[in-house]
């Protein structure tokens, strides 16, 4: 039989085992209940990676009303809603692709995931409707724009508790009445409050003369160099506090012209490919898990299992063949077929040796004094943010560590090539073709944003019917970050022989 002192220490036991239990089933409420999807397209397009948190998501009726209340905040180029800022919405959802939704304490956050950079549109005609493809580059997505659409509207003087009450109730006439209370006295005062500190923490924005981002590109590593990225798992970093007094920024950010496009995220599944544009780092989950931190995850938010089901998916997705969207061809078979076989050739003497999975330099960075590209986003990753960079997560199991310094550009695979468009890391040569003419004979100025496509030249339409840009947006390659130069590899061959060089590559 059990001393008095054997069943005090398992009454001890017994408390410290609720009390552990209590704790972890608050920290799950806290951490919200995500829409969940089998389909892991469904989950790459809508689901939770983790920054539909407390502290960074966004209120779903608040974001959900901002277009109705303010389309004038919104770019005039045809189109309503966050379709205005090139993001895709699909029948029955009610929500573009790119956010997912998670539930706390009876409210819903929205948050930014994979989908919002990395899934575009393919028109193969002006009139032709738009075709979904998962993994290419966002290329008609403008983050910038949706930034400041959500930096502008809260600091707008129509932003007030009761016109965006009166909205959400036309949107929700059911909402219930504790839900309306939460948001009307805690959700839109906290909104507005937080998205003008950050609006703060991001004034680069609006400085005069900066390179603007436009549609597909971002400028990736200032939001680490502004943010705390380093957050302990603690009760506070699962709340909702708002921070009171001068806004603190972490590093200033500096020149701000690393720019860079949207990259494709297939095919990554050869070990020890260096990533991102400058191949700063070679662990496909640590840079994910990055990524993530850009979305908005926080460490203690961060959803490893989700983030890991994404990543396994995504070193198997393949990108989709040119052949299965491209109209039928008039050319004979025969002289394709000729045509396409001398292109290899070609490709196997000029490109296979950086660009093929058999390629004696396809895992190493290529330095940039041969390159000669822009090199404004690698001079953005300084040594400085890398060891910033490999403390994040510091207790626990993922914490970074593998980021390093470089001194170019990695050399990628050219699987889906064709749909990678516009080319280079900054995204500052319209088509194959014009990336394989001398930079001077380069276009100096083109529109970005079009998702109908140019089969002749391989690369989206730059050039709209009836001149300028209109509802695209215009690039300039004389501005800082988006010099077209460099990458002189192939500028030599005869037109037959670029012509056959092209036409290989529409194959991978």
């Amino acid at each position: 039989m059990p001393s008095k002192k054997q069943k005090l220490w398992a009454l001890l036991a017994l408390v410290v085992l609720l009390a552990l239990a209590g704790c972890y089933e608050l920290r799950q409420s806290l951490l919200g209940v995500p829409e969940e999807y089998e389909r892991i397209e469904e989950h790459f397009k809508y689901g939770s990676i983790g920054s539909d948190n407390l502290k960074r998501g966004l209120p779903y009726w608040i974001w959900k009303v901002l277009p109705d209340l303010f389309p004038d905040k919104l770019p005039r180029n045809g189109k309503t809603g966050y379709q205005a800022l090139g993001l895709n919405v699909e029948r029955g959802m009610d929500r573009p692709i790119g956010f997912s939704k998670r539930r706390f304490l009876g409210v819903d956050l929205v948050g930014v995931n994979c989908a919002f950079c990395h899934v575009s549109t393919l028109r193969p005609t002006a009139g032709a409707k738009p075709k979904i493809i998962l993994g290419m580059p966002g290329n008609t997505v403008n983050i910038e724009g949706f930034f400041k659409f959500l930096f502008e509207t809260a600091g707008d003087a129509r932003f007030t508790t009761g016109n965006v009450m009166e909205e959400i109730r036309k949107a929700d006439p059911a909402m219930g009445f504790v839900e309306r209370v939460t948001f009307r006295f805690i959700m839109i005062p906290l909104y507005k409050h937080e998205v003008l500190r950050l609006k703060e923490k991001f004034n680069f924005l609006y400085r005069p003369g900066r390179t603007e981002f436009g549609p597909g590109r971002v400028e990736t590593w200032v939001a680490y160099k502004v943010l705390k990225l380093q957050e302990p798992l603690a009760l506070l970093d699962l709340l909702p506090v708002p921070e009171f007094g001068p806004v603190r920024i972490d590093q200033d950010p500096g020149d701000v012209t690393g720019l860079a496009d949207f990259p494709a995220i297939w095919p990554e599944k050869i070990n020890g490919m260096q990533l991102h544009w400058d191949g700063n780092n070679p662990d496909l989950q640590e840079r994910n898990i990055i990524a993530s931190f850009g979305a908005g995850v926080t460490a203690a938010s961060l959803d490893v299992p989700r983030l890991t089901r994404l990543t396994q998916w995504v070193a198997q997705l393949p990108p989709p063949w040119y052949k299965d969207s491209a109209p039928p061809d008039p050319r004979p078979s025969a002289a394709v077929s000729k045509l396409t076989a001398s292109g290899k050739q070609i490709y196997d003497k000029e490109c296979a040796y950086c660009h093929d999975v058999r390629g004696s330099r396809v895992r190493m960075v290529e330095p940039i004094g041969g390159l000669g590209t822009d090199r404004s986003r690698l001079d953005s990753f300084t040594d400085q943010l890398k060891d910033k960079l490999n403390k994040v997560g510091e207790g626990y199991p993922w914490r970074l560590h593998r980021f390093v310094k470089t001194d170019g550009y990695a050399n990628m695979l050219l699987d889906g090539i064709w749909l990678r468009a516009p080319y280079l890391h900054n995204g500052s040569v319209p088509t194959l073709r014009d990336l394989l003419e001398p930079p001077a004979n380069r276009p100096s100025k083109f529109c970005r944003g079009n998702d109908e496509y140019d089969w002749d030249k391989v690369g989206f339409k730059f050039e709209p019917a009836g001149g300028g840009c209109g509802r695209f947006f215009k690039y300039d390659t004389a501005l800082k970050g988006n010099h077209n130069t460099g990458h002189e590899y192939g500028t030599n061959l005869s037109p037959a022989g670029k012509d056959a060089l092209v036409e290989y590559l529409k194959t991978l």
